[in-house]
């Protein structure tokens, strides 16, 4: 009922009525699917699953999927959504199709109540998207780019750069990026993900003996994946609803930022180079959290550069200015998530090796927290890392051009 009870608020509020029922259709699907699919579920339990620390049942995703498109076609029924469309019922049909197997890939990655924000949010936007008379999505690009996005899935399922929460992840985020971005906005995510999977994995094979301290291995989960695409996505959208040059050089600085902290990682755990803490430059542990060497940091000024190649001919900015951006946001970026690992991110000792580790259990116990908070990990300096770059960038960006 809390649903209905805010679609109503909603309602009352000065937005216009065709962005009001979007919000009603969002809070429908969230209010009517999840509880079809939560009875369902508990009642009939065929084939669980976990991806993300809840257990789900295929039958409960099943009957989430279809509820959500009864309600998206019925959706012109009763209100105005969709219904000013050229192409009108089976343009409907396939954004009904699509719009239905992401939300229920969300409703499946999510766990501890998460499903009941990003669900109606995503979906609303989404929506606003579709009718969105500045930008609306090209429902013949989206299609393609849900192509691409499970080619990408299956064959990083294949190479094993990715878990089975990751490649959900990646499928939903490829999506956004393909399907509304184009090949602009693609190249430089696929190289980031491509040249990086390959990294990682050439380290993990390498060296077993890095891998042992690091809370991730080379196999992405689906924490990693938003962690250092989930900025990107939302610049992707905005850009969508609001076109702006700027969006794409926020968007670059971002990736570029990802890409220079993983190359560093993989390529300063790869070789055998003495290891200093950023925090006081005293040797340390090679895989330590805030740990930097001569060639991770060369390495991640290089992953970087690789950003800015791939990325500048889509831009109308000046090549010089442009790699002048990209490169100050992108090592600040990266030397942002050094000191972060170094000082606030969780860090371990086992009670066996007493070595340092990035694990909370290390050597099959539990392990000792030494430093940092419990609660920040990898993934959350990642963000902040790749956030911190893009308040640079800006800043840079008023510099020159203001």
């Amino acid at each position: 009922m809390i649903y209905f009870a805010i679609s109503y608020f909603i309602l009352v509020v000065s937005l216009g009525k065709l962005y009001r029922e979007i919000i009603v259709v969002s809070m429908l699907i969230m209010s009517i699917s999840d509880s079809t699919a939560a009875v369902i579920g508990s009642f009939i339990s065929v084939g669980n699953y976990n991806l993300s620390g809840n257990n789900k049942t295929v039958l409960g995703t099943v009957s989430f999927f279809v509820s959500t498109f009864i309600i998206l076609i019925m959706a012109p029924v009763y209100t105005q959504v969709f219904y000013n469309l050229t192409y009108h019922f089976f343009y409907n049909l396939i954004i009904a199709l699509i719009l239905a197997l992401q939300l229920s890939l969300i409703e499946g990655l999510s766990s501890k109540g998460t499903d009941n924000l990003f669900v109606p949010i995503y979906s609303a936007v989404f929506l606003f998207l579709v009718i969105n008379p500045i930008n609306t999505i090209n429902i013949e690009q989206y299609l393609l780019g849900v192509f691409l996005s499970f080619l990408m899935v299956y064959f990083s399922l294949r190479l094993k750069f990715l878990n089975k929460s990751g490649s959900i992840a990646t499928f939903l985020l490829a999506n956004s990026v393909f399907g509304l971005g184009s090949f602009k906005w693609t190249i430089p995510i696929v190289t980031f993900f491509v040249l990086s999977s390959l990294l990682s994995k050439l380290r993990s094979n390498n060296k077993k003996s890095a891998e042992r301290y690091y809370e991730k291995t080379g196999v992405r989960d689906y924490k990693q994946v938003f962690a250092n695409g989930g900025i990107a996505g939302i610049l992707v959208i905005l850009n969508s609803i609001h076109p702006n040059e700027i969006y794409y050089l926020l968007y670059v600085a971002v990736i570029a930022t990802v890409c220079s902290d993983t190359w560093s990682t993989e390529l300063g755990t790869l070789f055998n180079s003495v290891t200093y803490s950023i925090i006081g430059f005293k040797e340390t542990q090679q895989g330590t959290s805030g740990g930097v060497s001569v060639i991770g940091t060369i390495g991640g000024v290089f992953g970087s550069v690789i950003i800015a190649i791939v990325s500048f001919s889509f831009t109308t900015y000046n090549i010089f200015y442009f790699f002048l951006i990209i490169l100050i946001s992108s090592f600040l970026g990266n030397i942002s998530d050094s000191i972060l690992g170094a000082t606030v991110q969780q860090s371990f000792k086992c009670t066996v090796c007493e070595k340092n580790t990035e694990r909370a259990e290390h050597c099959g116990r539990p392990a000792i927290l030494t430093k940092g908070f419990s609660f920040i990990n990898n993934d959350i300096v990642n963000v902040v890392a790749g956030t911190f770059s893009i308040a640079i960038c800006i800043i840079i960006y008023y510099l020159i051009f203001i």
